[in-house]
């Protein structure tokens, strides 16, 4: 398969990063509504937490249905709601009438779509960027998704300052336009979707499901890579302490910590494209959202055990820190000499 144009590489990925810098606004701005509205510590971690709670409600269905359908279609649907619902929270919050219901609910809506949207996006990328331009594909968004991390909050807090928070949400709204756009100009036929299969379609997507699980358990590299970033999302969990250790604890500068917060996205793009690599284009939808749950299964277990030592440790959370890196390390090196050595 030939490589894209460049006009078509530069197009799409300039879209999904004008979408990721969206993406890094609204993390901030949807909480500092509902702060506005309440300080109940639950409702404002829930409504931070909305690509999870969206990823728990979809993930498994989104990969098998992203199997089943033209993955650029899942693409441009995803991103036509997101701009949608990003726009009624914008058009609440802009008029006064907002409740912390309603924004909850816009809020795991959208980060179901996102779900649907980032399964798709995996298919769409091994098509459009056929070796040797996947990792350097994969890297640019991961490069993107980062810096919206450090652009995105930095943009809200302005905006928060001068009193136009709900500007950052319409902001959001027109980032998924442009997304959509660019998807429209660059968009390829895609290999023909796979039917259903015969028989009550819920039955239908179990066996799919099984049959993406099946294929995983089969796959020694997949097993030992999934389990080592299993161990490296749960020993990651103590990054939720990062920003206030950083500057509290360690008393390093905002920039520092920015820094800090986003240097992780390395081993994602090495993860992402040896598993474009390995796995069949028709298993990859469901196989994408199979790992992702194992992968979130553990964020909340990391959080929990990172929280309690550091209480245990009278605060002090760079023994934490350490003993995660140990264990990543550790990690590492048992996953080198089970397989990975192996493989280029």
């Amino acid at each position: 398969m030939k490589q894209p144009r460049p006009w078509r590489a530069r197009v799409f990925l300039g879209g999904q990063a004008t979408s990721l810098l969206g993406d890094g606004m609204a993390l901030p701005a949807v909480p500092l509504l509902v702060l506005e509205l309440t300080r109940d510590p639950l409702l404002v971690a829930l409504s931070a937490a909305s690509k999870t709670l969206g990823l728990l409600c979809v993930g498994l269905p989104a990969g098998v249905l992203v199997d089943r359908c033209d993955p650029w279609r899942v693409l441009m649907l995803a991103d036509a709601l997101r701009a949608a619902l990003s726009g009624a929270l914008f058009a609440l919050a802009a008029t006064g009438t907002a409740s912390v219901g309603a924004i909850l609910v816009l809020s795991v809506a959208g980060g179901a779509c996102q779900v649907f949207f980032e399964t798709a996006l995996m298919v769409v990328v091994k098509d459009l960027f056929p070796e040797p331009g996947l990792i350097r594909a994969n890297a640019a968004i991961e490069l993107a998704r980062q810096m919206s991390l450090i652009l995105g909050p930095a943009a809200v807090g302005v905006l928060a300052a001068s009193g136009d928070l709900p500007l950052a949400l319409l902001i959001n709204a027109l980032t998924f336009v442009v997304s959509l756009a660019s998807l429209v100009a660059v968009r390829q036929r895609s290999p023909r979707p796979r039917p259903l299969v015969s028989g009550p379609r819920l039955r239908g997507m179990l066996h799919d499901f099984v049959d993406g699980l099946r294929f995983l358990l089969s796959v020694r590299l997949l097993v030992v890579m999934t389990a080592l970033q299993m161990v490296v999302n749960l020993c990651l969990s103590v990054e939720r302490l990062i920003v206030y250790y950083a500057r509290d604890t360690l008393h390093l500068s905002p920039t520092a910590v920015s820094i800090a917060v986003a240097s992780g996205g390395v081993a994602s793009v090495v993860n992402r494209t040896q598993r474009q690599h390995l796995v069949p284009r028709e298993l990859l939808g469901r196989i994408t959202g199979t790992v992702r749950l194992l992968f979130l299964a553990v964020d909340p277990l990391g959080v929990v055990v990172a929280g309690a030592l550091t209480g245990a440790l009278d605060g002090d959370p760079r023994p934490v820190f350490a003993g995660a890196g140990a264990v990543v390390v550790t990690a590492t090196i048992v996953a080198w000499y089970a397989d990975l050595r192996r493989y280029r």
